[in-house]
């Protein structure tokens, strides 16, 4: 039996709740899984057989008690295999977690080898530290936060992250445990509907001119987000080309909105959250979609596979966690993160050319299918899960 510790779970809306939603429908045709989280009452994956998935209340709080108690639960569980969903915010309202290694120490330390088998720990990292150069606070938290992970690391069995210069870099730290350091990308949290309507009707409900240029921008105001630079594109954007309509998902909105005074005669389409049928028809609607990031783009971003998925040409950036496969995968745009100018000249070039752009929106499609799938994801997994040290998993 497989126990996965996810504080986060759908309908709370969270990049890491809906990977573990997703992966736990991806393995329970295979596996008999059981869910600890914050969001215990929430509904499982359909489309699984009966009682594959069960859900378990993990403590709200999550400290000294909270960490050992769900240390207890997991232990008398008996599981051969835990996964543990990582991310030093999804524990700490500030991302500062000290709790994580005492709570992986725990559960190793309980099961003694004459008594019963130590279970496989396995740790997944969505993130790892905060970005260090963003200011003296994220550098003192990031540090600490990379200190946290290290100890995480020596802990674990197995360690997986969503992106290949991270597992470079984990290796670098963690060389004696490198051949345990798996890279396996997230995938689009956003199915693509079936029967996607009109993409003219959903423009008029929105009050979008028809022979209007569609720029959609997508996610979470997150500070990786390089939303500065995405303003300034905006605006230089608006400027140089008339008849441009921005739609904006998520909570990305706000900050677009405080900046819309130097948007001129830019129409904004502010949707906010939505669900996940909707998303996908208002990103069907878009021409091209604008995802500036900090770091640059990379495999461990859901808004960006989104994108492929669903086939829409992206102006996106690439920077220090930019893996080399996607740079030279023609699937997306990318300049350097604070190349105003690039993007905006990408922007045009895209929106001027409409079989650029559909050749483009194809290429990505094809490397979502062929790499980033549900289907490529749960059959990693499901192979990392069967290939425990010394043996084969139950």
């Amino acid at each position: 039996m497989l126990a996965v510790v996810s504080p986060t779970w759908p309908p709370e809306r969270c990049g890491v709740a809906d990977f573990a939603w997703w992966l736990a429908k991806s393995l329970g045709d295979h596996r008999v899984i059981r869910v600890f989280t914050r969001e215990a009452g929430s509904p499982v994956p359909e489309s699984v057989p009966a009682d594959s998935i069960t859900m378990e209340s993990m403590p709200r709080d999550w400290d000294f008690c909270g960490s050992r108690k769900l240390a207890r639960d997991l232990t008398r569980g008996g599981y051969h295999s835990i996964l543990v969903h990582y991310s030093p915010f999804l524990y700490a309202r500030r991302g500062i977690d000290p709790w994580m290694a005492l709570f992986l120490g725990s559960i190793l330390s309980a099961a003694r080898p004459r008594s019963r088998p130590r279970p496989r720990l396995i740790v997944m990292f969505h993130e790892i530290f905060e970005p260090l150069h963003l200011g003296p606070r994220s550098f003192l938290r990031g540090s600490f936060q990379l200190v946290i992970a290290l100890a995480i690391g020596f802990l674990a069995s197995d360690l997986v992250v969503a992106s290949q210069e991270r597992r470079t870099f984990l290796s670098r730290l963690l060389f004696w445990k490198r051949s345990r350091i798996h890279f396996i990308p997230v995938g689009s949290n956003i199915p693509v509907v079936a029967e996607l309507e009109d993409r003219n009707s959903w423009r008029r409900k929105q009050g979008i001119e028809e022979d209007a240029s569609v720029v959609a921008v997508f996610g979470l105001a997150h500070p990786s987000k390089n939303l500065q630079t995405m303003v300034d594109v905006l605006a230089r954007l608006s400027r140089l080309k008339k008849s441009i309509s921005l739609v904006a998902i998520g909570s990305v909105g706000a900050v677009i909105r405080n900046g819309i005074d130097r948007m001129s005669g830019l129409k904004f389409v502010d949707l906010g959250f939505l669900d996940a049928e909707s998303v996908s028809r208002a990103l069907a609607a878009a021409d091209v979609v604008c995802l500036p990031y900090v770091d640059g783009v990379s495999t461990r971003r859901t808004t960006f596979m989104a994108c492929l998925a669903h086939g829409i040409p992206v102006v996106t950036t690439f920077g220090y966690n930019t893996e080399e496969a996607l740079r030279t995968s023609g699937a997306c745009e990318g300049v350097d993160p604070e190349d105003v100018d690039g993007m905006v000249e990408a922007l045009t070039r895209i929106l001027e050319d409409p079989q650029q752009a559909r050749d483009l929106g194809q290429r990505g499609a094809r490397l979502y299918a062929e790499r980033f799938s549900w289907e490529k994801i749960g059959a990693e997994f499901q192979q990392l899960l069967t290939e425990a040290p010394g043996g084969t998993a139950p």
